[in-house]
């Protein structure tokens, strides 16, 4: 009795039948039918990244969702992270120059260094609070300044206090950190879930209403220095006040808004105890152990969470590495993360080194590359947007995908 034909041996003869007549195979035949059948179903796989017009069906009232979902991350991201400016020249900043406060590293960089702040203070009263919460731009003096020094030079200027030396807790800020905090614990769950569907089904699937969730994740940030936020203050922009004395009535910018009316406030430089700091002598020094503590856990997030996230975002373009299997929507979405990504490890790293960690304006922000870098980011997100709504479909279940339809 003759041996069954095995799969192998099957294929061989239908691919020699077809292609000569013969049930002979050659060794050409021979070779590709082997190599076919001891690839796994992983291996056989190629990189494949497709696009697929198919959202012309979309109904008006649907389109309003998931825009709403869509941009809902971005905007609490962007809104809420934005610091109050204070204008002291002539000339206000251009739209290159304030681009770059919108960038996640820079929104992130200013979070950290205004716990680090307060981490260092001496004595924290409500002119450091505002001072910190502040960016103070002057085109003919470098742009955008956030320093330790400004914080002390700013201090004869203040036209109102904060409530407190803290977050109030029925304030903007308390309710925006509540916000982010709520969104970012559910993407949190989100994103979880999504790993153990990609994990289950190898879907790398990636749809417009996920393209700006992990903002929501990264704006958990905030949580370090949630304590210390307000829009709750004034700056003038006339003649100094000398310490102790009344402020008069004169043009201010309050909350940058130069058509609010100034409050009279006495301001003090003394402490509780009566004593002056000078400049110098406000904040710690970096050496002490509660600054090198907090640069350490600065430090950890970054070098740890930045490449984590990079190579997670990396290996989720498909089954194994150097095979993409992703829709065009996808392919932006990681391209846009990944650029994130990298631009926090090596920018925040590159600027703790340095030794810039006190000045809640990250340092490079007038930066050419940075402004460009920025405006790559913002061209990406564009892209991710539009090529997202182009391969848009509502499956028969209500989901959502990008995925090309059967």
């Amino acid at each position: 009795m003759q041996p069954s034909c095995k799969a192998s041996d099957r294929s061989i003869v239908k691919h020699r039948q077809n292609c000569h007549g013969s049930i002979y195979p050659t060794p050409r035949s021979l070779l590709l039918a082997i190599t076919t059948t001891n690839m796994s179903p992983a291996t056989a796989e190629a990189s494949h990244i497709s696009f697929s017009y198919q959202s012309s069906t979309i109904t008006f009232e649907s389109w309003i969702t998931f825009f709403t979902l869509c941009f809902a991350p971005l905007i609490t991201h962007i809104v809420f992270g934005l610091p109050e400016k204070v204008v002291l020249s002539a000339k206000g900043p251009s739209w290159h120059d304030q681009i770059t406060q919108a960038n996640p590293i820079t929104i992130g960089w200013r979070y950290f260094a205004i716990a680090y702040r307060r981490v260092r203070a001496r004595q924290w009263d409500k002119i450091d609070m505002a001072a910190s919460n502040a960016v103070f731009w002057h085109a003919d003096d470098g742009g955008w300044n956030g320093s330790e020094q400004m914080m002390t030079k700013c201090r004869p200027w203040i036209t109102k206090l904060p409530e407190s030396t803290h977050t109030a807790i029925c304030s903007g800020s308390a309710i925006a950190t509540v916000a982010i905090a709520l969104q970012g614990v559910r993407e949190v769950y989100l994103e979880i879930q999504s790993w153990k569907h990609q994990a289950r089904t190898r879907s790398y699937d990636v749809n417009l209403t996920d393209v700006f969730f992990p903002l929501a994740i990264i704006s958990l940030i905030r949580l370090v220095a949630a304590p210390w936020l307000t829009d709750k203050w004034g700056f003038g922009l006339e003649t100094p006040i000398a310490y102790g004395q009344s402020v008069s009535e004169m043009p201010s910018f309050i909350n940058g808004d130069t058509d609010l009316p100034t409050t009279k406030i006495r301001v003090v430089v003394a402490d509780a105890e009566g004593s002056v700091y000078p400049e110098f002598d406000r904040l710690m020094s970096q050496r002490t152990r509660q600054a090198r503590a907090f640069l350490g856990l600065w430090c950890a997030v970054v070098t740890i969470t930045g490449p984590l996230c990079f190579l997670s975002t990396a290996m989720s373009l498909g089954p194994r590495p150097g095979t993409v299997i992703t829709t065009s929507t996808g392919l932006l979405f990681r391209i846009f993360y990944m650029s994130v990504e990298a631009g926090v490890f090596l920018i925040h790293l590159t600027y703790l080194v340095r030794g810039n960690a006190g000045n809640v304006v990250i340092p490079c922000i007038s930066s050419w590359w940075y402004k460009l870098y920025t405006l790559y980011l913002a061209a990406l997100a564009v892209a991710m947007v539009v090529v997202g709504c182009l391969e848009l479909r509502v499956r028969m279940d209500g989901t959502l995908t990008s995925s090309p339809g059967s």
